[in-house]
């Protein structure tokens, strides 16, 4: 429903939360989120911008 709308979707979720067909592995243990915009996976992030990595 989202993508139908005008402007752009930014999501920041647990891995599990929306379907990704494929993912770098994670860098570290830990509570992880994904960072994507449109759908499109971007980066890993941590809780409250404790930490952004890029995926390359």
């Amino acid at each position: 429903m989202v993508t139908g709308l005008p402007g752009h979707w930014i999501a920041n979720e647990s891995a599990g939360v929306l379907p990704y067909d494929a993912l770098p592995p994670p860098p570290a243990a830990g509570s992880l989120h994904v960072l994507a915009l449109d759908g499109r996976p971007m980066a890993w992030t941590r809780s409250h911008g404790q930490e952004l990595i890029w995926f390359s």
